[in-house]
């Protein structure tokens, strides 16, 4: 029976299908399944150059299906053309449950990146699109959007969708950590706090717990480091899992991970994610409890920049964002959300269930059903829209999203 199920959640994930649809001066073709999107990887690569995306590691195709097996989605992509010629593409993960898709997907990380590839001023067209497209041809009911604004300037809260009707509700998101001027220039944008406990928590866990940084663990001492701090983090996942997303994340790309451990060689801490050309991008951090006063987040994160800074990285980007007081340190950008949700009785069931499965979760936030959130009629494809405050991680020992 596992067997079975896990040979359907691998079929779902390579799976062929291609979708062709119009909608006014555009063609939309959709591809669902990792076959499908690879059989146009040439073209999306050449959309990503030309639209000056090939140093965003989160818009490769490669990067993109990887991701799928460490999240658990199946790819979607649509890919929006004019006559012959391809403007642009949106990649979406269609969320499963049990290995059945659940007619949700989701475009863009937390930290509004990897949503789509089009010029800059093309992007929100091009995701509310593709949006309509899947929801028209009923293959969801609800897409859930992020996405960096750079076209706006944070003075509004909200702007109106062109494409759909809804409005893209906006938010300030802290991510990016600028490296320019190298440790020096790093060190003058920090605050005079931030900067003394960078020095002061690497010194004492340098003095109290003889600490070794290794900058490029080997895939042996990636898998040794997660078996052992998953179980130490306070919301530990089953050790399965906790290997698959490992192994998934070690395959990715151009990825990298980074440990910490004591004079013993008992692990402390454990920091991966892949390299663009001029980026790192984190995305799992997993610290060992037991060592609440040696903060070895902060540890952690002190000896990776410094290393980063010393290889000439330009900026580090969290994926699933950080703490209020690393959030600090980053620079501001502003970040778009738009929730697309089909008409009707299904809109209502999937607002009542979002409700009840996960009263605080990310779509019932969105679908205005969250604890303490009060709904905004917006209009007939995305009937109610919560209006999402500025999103800050919670002070834990383990941080990304497996």
């Amino acid at each position: 029976m596992l067997a079975d199920m896990a040979q359907y959640r691998y079929s779902l994930k390579e799976m062929v299908l291609k979708i062709r649809s119009i909608y006014k001066d555009t063609i939309a073709e959709i591809y669902i399944g990792a076959r499908s999107l690879r059989s146009v990887t040439c073209e999306i690569d050449a959309l990503r150059r030309q639209c000056g995306q090939s140093s965003d590691v989160l818009t490769s195709t490669q990067t993109f299906l990887a991701s799928t097996w460490r999240w658990n989605t199946f790819p979607v992509g649509v890919l929006l053309r004019r006559g012959a010629a391809l403007y642009g593409a949106a990649l979406l993960h269609g969320r499963t449950k049990f290995w059945l898709p659940t007619g949700v997907l989701k475009a863009g990380h937390l930290c509004g990146r990897g949503a789509a590839i089009a010029r800059s001023a093309d992007r929100p067209a091009v995701l509310e699109i593709a949006a309509r497209v899947l929801i028209r041809n009923l293959l969801a009911h609800t897409v859930a959007i992020r996405l960096l604004r750079c076209d706006l300037d944070g003075t509004r809260d909200e702007v109106p969708a062109q494409e759909v009707d809804g409005r893209w509700l906006l938010r300030e998101t802290r991510s990016c950590i600028s490296l320019e001027g190298g440790m020096e220039g790093l060190m003058s944008r920090l605050s005079y706090k931030m900067r003394r406990n960078l020095g002061y928590y690497r010194r004492r866990a340098e003095k109290e717990l003889a600490c070794v940084f290794i900058p490029q663990l080997s895939p042996t001492q990636s898998r040794q480091a997660v078996e052992v701090l998953h179980r130490r983090t306070d919301y530990p996942i089953p050790t399965a899992l906790a290997l698959r997303y490992e192994a998934a994340l070690r395959e990715t790309p151009n990825s990298f991970a980074m440990g910490l451990h004591d004079g013993a060689g008992n692990w402390l801490s454990f920091l991966a994610g892949w390299r663009g050309e001029d980026a790192i991008y984190v995305e799992w951090q997993l610290n060992s409890m037991g060592h609440d006063t040696a903060s070895l987040s902060t540890v952690m994160r002190a000896y990776c920049l410094e290393h980063e800074t010393n290889r000439g990285t330009s900026q580090v980007i969290f994926i699933g964002g950080t703490t209020t007081a690393w959030s600090r340190a980053c620079v501001p950008q502003i970040c778009g959300d738009l929730l697309v949700v089909r008409n009707g009785f299904v809109g209502i069931v999937t607002r009542a269930l979002a409700r009840w499965l996960r009263p605080s979760g990310e779509l019932a936030e969105m679908h205005g059903a969250a604890v303490g959130r009060n709904p905004t009629k917006i209009g007939r494809a995305s009937p109610w829209l919560g209006r999402l405050v500025p999103w800050q991680a919670q002070q834990t020992n383990q941080e990304g999203t497996p």
